[in-house]
């Protein structure tokens, strides 16, 4: 029988799931929108502590603007919640050690957790996630995402990390079987050319974001292009999924069936590289957990965010901010 996810609005799904006193999980980040999911939630009454993370780019060339950007949303955090945050700093590219020993003190404070991905870097959500859910005193989680109302035209990021496994993300298993690679598909490439000219890459399919909208469609269109013409592999009608960006558990279900077909019957590797949506980037993260052997999740990390990356708070009919949310563990038990 098949497991039906729970996801949906954040209303919705919060009125669904075992009453807790919720810790949250946020981002002090310089983006508006980092502190639309923990007000929300702060008006049900159900938010007990929050762990505010601020992630410091090692890249200083927009330090100034960046700065006066989370002071702001900082300041909200403390007027809003007072007493039940906690503040914490690290730089983008600290040793994952440091992401284990928050993933403890997590679970040593509360078993329901919140993790709000909007404006949380790859690097950290991805090992924070992973941790969570492999943490039997952790028997709540659900993972958020805000949209945000714009993003700018032009160059997002800069400065990116040569492609490699996420922490926590990498392949137990050396062998040379080749890969088939899933690209999610998105608005930059980074420093992917390398990864992608390897002859060991088999196959490439592409998880698009739909239905698209204007820029994105053109941009989304634009790098898939480009992908195809770095790695050399043609692009077929069936190598493309077309899955809505916020129906991350439809997007995991393709990846599990992609898995079963060419990495049980054919024994590929799969790999996973995540451009696109954050929501995607989340099925990649669940889709490797429990297949460490023959999976890897490739990223090439930015060291540097412009501080107009995005602007303002998507927002639904009734004016509320659209935030999706995503059960992915409920009473001790898994829900993917």
């Amino acid at each position: 029988m098949a497991i039906i996810h729970p996801w949906g609005k954040v209303d919705w799904l919060f009125g669904k799931v075992p009453n807790a006193n919720w810790l949250v999980v946020a981002s002090n980040s310089f983006e508006e929108r980092c502190t639309a999911l923990p007000l929300m939630l702060d008006e049900k009454l159900i938010v007990n502590e929050v762990f505010c993370i601020d992630v410091a780019s090692p890249n200083k060339k927009f330090d100034d603007s960046l700065k006066d950007l989370k002071f702001k949303n900082k300041s909200i955090f403390n007027a809003v919640f007072s007493n039940r945050v906690s503040h914490v700093e690290h730089a983008l590219d600290v040793q994952p050690g440091v992401w284990n020993d928050l993933a403890k003190d997590i679970a040593c404070a509360t078993d329901s957790v919140v993790l709000d991905i909007t404006a949380l870097p790859k690097r950290v959500f991805f090992f924070l996630l992973k941790k969570l859910i492999v943490d039997s005193r952790v028997k709540n989680i659900i993972a958020c995402y805000t949209r945000a109302k714009s993003y700018k035209e032009g160059k997002l990021t800069e400065d990116a990390e040569p492609p490699s496994a996420l922490p926590g993300f990498g392949r137990i298993t050396a062998d040379d079987n080749g890969s088939l690679v899933i690209v999610s598909v998105g608005y930059m490439s980074f420093n992917l050319n390398d990864y992608l000219e390897q002859g060991s890459v088999k196959n490439i399919k592409y998880l698009f974001p739909f239905p698209p909208g204007s820029p994105s469609f053109r941009r989304n269109w634009h790098l898939l292009h480009k992908i195809a013409h770095i790695s050399g592999v043609s692009t077929k009608a069936d190598s493309i999924k077309r899955i809505h960006a916020m129906d991350m558990f439809a997007a995991l279900d393709w990846l599990n069936e992609i898995r079963a077909e060419m990495v049980v019957n054919k024994g590929l590797n799969m790999d996973m590289i995540p451009l696109g949506p954050k929501t995607h980037s989340l099925a990649m993260a669940l889709s490797y957990i429990g297949n460490e052997e023959c999976s890897e999740v490739i990223y090439s990390q930015p060291r540097l965010y412009h501080p107009n990356y995005s602007e303002g708070i998507m927002r639904d009919a009734n004016n509320s901010p659209e935030i999706y949310a995503y059960c992915l563990k409920a009473n001790g038990i898994k829900q993917f």
